[in-house]
């Protein structure tokens, strides 16, 4: 293999070690998930949590897996693992292209299910199942949100509702200050003291930070797509080479 072959295969590596570290990357930020972000398994609840992280677990491990065949497959020469590594990378590639035309097509309708499903745990399950009690709690507190899209979402709760001689229009957790615990929550919702919550609801909040990063998230995809897609070509120009030196012999 000469110099020109030798430096695409540095290449290679360096490309294909760039998609490992992608793949644990999500296995990083999957366990952290579970870990640390608890309040998201309270109101998805078990099993769709579970799903959603086993999901993630896998992909993680099929990329690190992925990135092992072409690491391997350049190391030994081995057209099988690089035609492997070929394949398999460009479904990714394929599958995230879908993902992220699937994402800007019904954006609206994922924000309006992910509303809907918040608006119900708010409605039937808040102050009534422990998990999601405790899920909401800790979102707006770690958020600093106050209901889905407004504080007024708590007008329609079985808990606001079944509240009332006791005049709490919100759960504490809706304060921006524990020191105005329980003046800001006092009253009903529409004669409540506002100016003490916080002014967005926890979607809101969700939705314009990803506004505000987007032009770092889709940097990040372009990027992860461009370094796919150069591994793939490099891929190919190493089998390319492995298969002209085996004619030769």
């Amino acid at each position: 293999m000469g110099l020109g072959m030798g430096l695409i295969r540095l290449l290679f590596f360096i490309f294909t070690f760039i998609v490992w570290l992608f793949g644990l990357a999500i296995i990083g930020v999957t366990i952290w998930m579970a870990v640390d972000q608890h309040y998201f398994q309270d109101l998805l609840g078990t099993e769709t949590f579970e799903l959603m992280m086993y999901t993630l677990l896998a992909c993680g491990a099929i990329i690190c897996l992925v990135g092992f065949f072409g690491c391997c497959g350049a190391l030994r020469e081995s057209k099988c693992l690089l035609g492997t590594y070929f394949t398999c990378v460009l479904i990714i590639i394929i599958l995230q292209c879908v993902i992220f035309i699937l994402a800007l097509i019904y954006h609206e309708t994922i924000q309006w299910f992910m509303d809907d499903y918040l608006q119900r745990s708010i409605d039937y399950y808040y102050g009534y199942y422990h998990a999601h009690t405790r899920g909401w709690d800790e979102l707006q507190r770690d958020y600093k949100c106050c209901g889905s899209r407004t504080y007024e979402d708590w007008e329609t709760s079985r808990w606001y509702l079944s509240d009332q001689t006791q005049h709490q229009a919100v759960p504490r957790a809706c304060c921006q200050l524990d020191t105005d615990y329980p003046a800001c929550t006092r009253g009903t919702i529409k004669a409540n003291n506002p100016d003490m919550l916080w002014p967005e609801g926890c979607l809101t909040t969700m939705v314009d930070w990803l506004q505000y990063n987007l032009e770092v998230i889709a940097g990040l995809a372009l990027a992860i797509a461009a370094v796919e897609l150069c591994s793939i070509i490099f891929a190919c120009c190493l089998y390319q080479s492995i298969e002209k030196e085996a004619s030769y012999v």
